[in-house]
């Protein structure tokens, strides 16, 4: 029979084993700006991917709420490596901050704010 402390010591560990299962976390991926343009149809940004995880991941698509976006989906990124990937939302206006969702498939989803200035 549980007591009440052994049930609350099971209810903290389910986090902490789930987000150690491997190719759901997402902490040893970073993304960073690194070029942004502006044209009369759209906004053309640059991110610099990198990897620090101890396998691979695959940028499987790229969502966010202003508009399209056209980029090259289906990218691997290597262990321990890093790419840069650009991405252009084809709408002529765009909000002064905005969320960019990356997609890594099985291993989960990652969020980038970004502000064009």
């Amino acid at each position: 029979m549980f007591t009440r402390r052994r049930l609350l010591a099971a209810i903290a560990l389910v986090p902490a084993v789930a987000s150690a299962h491997d190719g759901h976390d997402l902490s040893k991926i970073e993304a960073a700006v690194v070029a942004k343009e502006s044209f009369s149809g759209g906004l053309d940004i640059t991110l610099r991917i990198t990897n620090g995880r101890d396998t691979a991941v695959r940028l499987e698509a790229a969502y966010s709420e202003i508009g399209d976006i056209l980029w090259p989906d289906g990218q691997e990124i290597a262990s321990q490596d890093n790419r840069e990937f650009s991405f252009q939302f084809d709408t002529p206006d765009w909000p002064g901050i905005f969320a960019l969702i990356l997609d890594f498939g099985e291993a989960g989803q990652g969020l980038v704010t970004i502000i064009p200035t």
